[in-house]
């Protein structure tokens, strides 16, 4: 078990090298030693991480894959879904959703990182919201209302 620390001697990252690169699970703390993240490598490369926040609140989760953003990442306030969507070589990819209280309150596409196609934005507490349509993240058409 590799270990280095902080400048006071507080633990600042823990994990395993094999064949001189990361391997297994690394673990990484804020100077007052909560934990910050935890990461898995395979051959010094990331493959996953976990976050959390100063407080010790869950911020989120996601994979990599070359380093990248890839697949469902999911992030978190207060202990709650706050968004998820799809990463592909670091992008945004498809259906991202933004949720309040438990429901999704707007949602749309991206491709290759930019916003693409209908997003839908619902305002608290109304049944109406807005629709848009976009290409190459610039607005298309009319705005809708729903």
């Amino acid at each position: 078990m590799w270990k280095e620390y902080y400048g006071d001697g507080e633990l600042e990252r823990e994990g395993n090298y094999k064949g001189g690169e990361k391997e297994g699970l690394w673990k990484y703390y804020y100077d007052d030693g909560k934990l910050k993240g935890e990461g898995n490598y395979k051959g010094g490369e990331r493959k996953s991480s976990k976050f959390w926040d100063k407080n010790g609140e869950f911020e989120g989760e996601g994979n990599y894959k070359e380093g990248k953003k890839e697949g469902l990442w999911k992030f978190y306030k207060y202990g709650k879904l706050e968004r998820e969507g799809n990463y592909k070589g670091g992008k945004k990819e498809g259906l991202g959703k933004y949720y309040k209280y438990g429901r999704s309150e707007r949602g749309g596409s991206y491709k290759e990182g930019e916003k693409h196609g209908v997003r839908r934005y619902k305002y608290e507490n109304v049944r109406v919201g807005v629709e848009e349509r976009l290409k190459g993240g610039e607005k298309v058409g009319r705005w809708k209302n729903l």
